[in-house]
């Protein structure tokens, strides 16, 4: 014989195990906001990361246009060295793209500048990555190499006294760079 109890009995029993299985239920979501808010936390620091300022000062981008003499001066000592010892020396098919009389030309020089930062961005800082590297060799030095090419290939073919594409290192002294630049830089306002 049943008594009233029995089925209170049963409806609490399983009620009972609805609570467990909603506690299951609920501390497999606990778990999961846990996994959500670590997410959350790593993401808020690489983003502090990427907004606050830079370890380093950005590499600047010269405005030939605007230099003073002192500045032009730096950056010509610049420029000429890196296309020198870091262009021809580390890139060395670069060379097929120069023409000795490079230096006359403010379209290839603004080009070579450009190249000469996003390398600098790319390698020569602290916090170089390796997709910067990969930019600058897959995209940054083949294009800028093609407009150099063409913007100097007047020089190749038309008499101008220039050679033809030098396979070799091309030497600035015997093209006559310092009286270029000596030129430059008297014709550019004083420093401040």
């Amino acid at each position: 014989m049943t008594t009233p109890r029995d089925p209170m009995l049963s409806m609490l029993s399983a009620l009972s195990a609805e609570v467990g299985k909603q506690g299951e239920a609920m501390k497999a979501q606990s778990e999961r906001l846990g996994e959500v808010e670590a997410t959350v936390l790593d993401v808020g620091k690489r983003l502090k990361r990427v907004t606050e300022e830079p370890k380093e000062p950005p590499v600047p981008v010269w405005s030939w246009a605007t230099m003073d003499a002192d500045k032009a001066a730096e950056a010509w000592a610049a420029l000429s060295a890196w296309v020198r010892d870091v262009l021809q020396e580390r890139y060395p098919t670069s060379r097929a793209a120069l023409a000795p009389c490079w230096y006359k030309h403010t379209d290839v020089v603004e080009e070579l500048s450009a190249l000469m930062a996003a390398w600098t961005r790319a390698f020569g800082l602290a916090d170089s990555a390796p997709p910067g590297a990969i930019e600058w060799l897959d995209r940054w030095l083949p294009g800028c190499l093609r407009r150099v090419e063409t913007l100097l290939q007047r020089c190749r073919t038309d008499n101008f006294r220039h050679t033809e594409r030098l396979p070799a290192l091309v030497e600035l002294d015997a093209t006559g760079f310092g009286d270029w630049v000596m030129a430059d830089l008297a014709e550019r306002p004083d420093a401040p």
